[in-house]
Protein backbone atom coordinates (compact mmCIF):
# COMPACT_ATOMS: atom_id res chain seq x y z
CA UNK A 1 0.00 0.00 0.00
CA UNK A 2 1.26 3.48 -0.83
CA UNK A 3 0.89 4.80 2.73
CA UNK A 4 3.02 2.01 4.16
CA UNK A 5 5.72 2.66 1.57
CA UNK A 6 5.88 6.29 2.69
CA UNK A 7 5.56 5.68 6.43
CA UNK A 8 8.53 3.31 6.78
CA UNK A 9 11.21 5.73 5.46
CA UNK A 10 9.67 8.56 7.47
CA UNK A 11 9.88 6.55 10.67
CA UNK A 12 13.54 5.65 10.00
CA UNK A 13 14.68 9.08 8.83
CA UNK A 14 12.88 11.12 11.40
CA UNK A 15 14.17 9.93 14.76
CA UNK A 16 12.65 12.30 17.28
CA UNK A 17 9.71 13.08 15.01
CA UNK A 18 7.32 10.76 16.82
CA UNK A 19 4.66 13.46 17.05
CA UNK A 20 4.66 13.81 13.26
CA UNK A 21 4.42 10.05 12.83
CA UNK A 22 1.55 9.89 15.36
CA UNK A 23 -0.31 12.68 13.56
CA UNK A 24 0.14 10.86 10.24
CA UNK A 25 -1.33 7.67 11.69
CA UNK A 26 -4.20 9.63 13.23
CA UNK A 27 -4.96 11.42 9.97
CA UNK A 28 -4.88 8.19 7.98
CA UNK A 29 -7.16 6.54 10.55
CA UNK A 30 -9.70 9.32 10.15
CA UNK A 31 -9.48 8.98 6.38
CA UNK A 32 -9.99 5.20 6.51
CA UNK A 33 -12.93 5.55 8.93
CA UNK A 34 -14.62 8.17 6.78
CA UNK A 35 -18.21 7.27 5.86
CA UNK A 36 -17.94 9.19 2.60
CA UNK A 37 -18.44 7.49 -0.76
CA UNK A 38 -15.55 5.72 -2.36
CA UNK A 39 -12.83 8.15 -3.46
CA UNK A 40 -11.81 8.52 -7.08
CA UNK A 41 -8.40 7.55 -8.36
CA UNK A 42 -6.46 9.89 -10.63
CA UNK A 43 -8.02 8.11 -13.61
CA UNK A 44 -11.50 8.77 -12.24
CA UNK A 45 -12.22 5.19 -11.18
CA UNK A 46 -13.69 4.34 -7.78
CA UNK A 47 -11.11 3.10 -5.27
CA UNK A 48 -12.09 0.03 -3.27
CA UNK A 49 -12.49 0.59 0.47
CA UNK A 50 -12.17 -3.02 1.56
CA UNK A 51 -10.53 -3.43 4.95
CA UNK A 52 -10.75 0.28 5.65
CA UNK A 53 -12.32 -0.04 9.10
CA UNK A 54 -9.67 -2.48 10.29
CA UNK A 55 -6.98 -0.20 8.87
CA UNK A 56 -8.57 2.71 10.77
CA UNK A 57 -8.50 0.74 14.03
CA UNK A 58 -4.85 -0.18 13.55
CA UNK A 59 -3.82 3.39 12.71
CA UNK A 60 -5.74 4.77 15.69
CA UNK A 61 -4.15 2.23 18.00
CA UNK A 62 -0.70 3.25 16.79
CA UNK A 63 -1.46 6.96 17.15
CA UNK A 64 -2.91 6.44 20.63
CA UNK A 65 0.14 4.49 21.75
CA UNK A 66 2.51 7.16 20.46
CA UNK A 67 0.52 10.02 22.01
CA UNK A 68 0.47 8.19 25.35
CA UNK A 69 4.23 7.54 25.24
CA UNK A 70 4.87 11.24 24.53
CA UNK A 71 2.33 12.41 27.14
CA UNK A 72 0.45 14.38 24.47
CA UNK A 73 -2.81 14.49 26.41
CA UNK A 74 -4.82 16.67 24.04
CA UNK A 75 -4.07 14.47 21.03
CA UNK A 76 -4.46 11.29 23.07
CA UNK A 77 -7.98 12.40 23.99
CA UNK A 78 -8.73 13.20 20.34
CA UNK A 79 -7.55 9.75 19.24
CA UNK A 80 -9.45 8.00 22.04
CA UNK A 81 -12.63 9.84 21.03
CA UNK A 82 -12.06 8.71 17.46
CA UNK A 83 -11.83 5.12 18.70
CA UNK A 84 -15.51 5.27 19.65
CA UNK A 85 -17.44 2.51 17.88
CA UNK A 86 -19.48 4.90 15.74
CA UNK A 87 -16.28 6.15 14.06
CA UNK A 88 -14.62 2.89 13.08
CA UNK A 89 -17.31 0.19 13.17
CA UNK A 90 -19.85 -0.52 10.46
CA UNK A 91 -23.29 1.07 10.99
Amino acid sequence: MFCEECAAPLERACAGCDALVAHCHFGLAKLHASPHPQPLSRSGERVARTGQREEARERLATATTLYREMDMRFWLEQAQTALAPSHVNPP
